[in-house]
């Protein structure tokens, strides 16, 4: 008889997601902004970035740890508070911490919520400590600090979306949201725009993005799948371009294969789409 027809190879692997070109990652996340809406999903409510924002030590100084690293126990940033700071943005909510600054898209499987504030919450000087109330949450309620941070963030928001008693916000009338009342800030923040924003020079002008407060532990032992890109603004002067190129070579350098395929891409909020581009 004639000899058996060989069996066909098998087919390729699939083609994972950490296989994918700086381009095909660059369109996901646009993808996630531009359908960004309303949701206590994370996944479904826009990109999650954070900043770098010179919170942290410098090199070779006591408590040092790199930009993507959290904010825990026994860090230098850990005075500003045991979680890490981002901003959800999208189409809707075109606003991020800062115009120049590089920063990393958080992939948002990984994250795990602490509560969510419709502006800057000012969550550096909200920190759990020996005078704390009970069941203080850092960057969110029940925390020590100066007297306006102790009063202003003592109750989360009730529903629909006001402070609970006025008298406890002054002179700033706003609190935290619940994890499960994501959708409510994210509403609540796509009807004001941030119109009360405030002057800072990091955002240049009116600083119109909400804080997302996210668990430091839980952050630091998602490393360094957590991190699903690096980007810098676009328009950013060329310093901060370096630095992005530089923060970028340093991950790359310290996890290895694990991360390389992690994308440096420029991140414009303001195009109708393609708002994420490889740099």
């Amino acid at each position: 008889p004639p000899p058996p027809v060989p069996s066909p190879p098998p087919p390729p692997p699939p083609r994972s997601a950490a296989s994918l070109t700086p381009q095909a990652i660059a369109d996901r996340l646009s993808a996630r902004f531009q359908g960004g809406r309303p949701s206590n999903n994370l996944s479904v409510a826009g990109v999650l970035t954070h900043q770098v924002d010179d919170a942290k030590a410098a090199p070779g100084e006591a408590g040092w740890v790199p930009e993507w690293a959290a904010c825990t126990v026994g860090t230098a940033c850990a005075e500003f508070g045991v979680k890490m700071s981002a901003s959800l943005s999208n189409a809707r909510l075109p606003y991020i911490y800062s115009r120049s600054q590089p920063g990393f898209v958080v992939r948002p499987s990984e994250a795990v919520l602490l509560c969510a504030w419709e502006r800057d919450g000012k969550t550096s000087h909200r920190v759990c400590g020996a005078t704390s109330a009970p069941g203080c949450v850092p960057g969110c309620v029940q925390t020590s600090g100066p007297a306006w941070a102790r009063g202003a963030a003592t109750t989360w928001c009730t529903l629909p979306d006001t402070c609970p008693d006025a008298a406890a916000c002054a002179p700033y009338s706003w609190c935290p949201f619940r994890p499960q009342n994501l959708r409510q800030m994210l509403e609540r923040h796509s009807r004001t725009q941030g119109a009360y924003g405030e002057y800072r020079p990091w955002c240049a002008g009116e600083c119109r993005y909400n804080e997302v407060v996210l668990d430091a532990a839980a952050w630091e032992a998602s490393l360094p799948a957590l991190v699903e890109a690096i980007f810098v603004p676009a328009g950013a002067p060329p310093g901060d371009v370096q630095r992005a190129r530089q923060l970028w070579a340093q991950f790359r350098r310290t996890y290895g294969q694990r991360v390389a395929d992690v994308p440096l891409l420029r991140f414009d909020p303001s195009r109708r789409r393609a708002q994420f581009t490889p740099l």
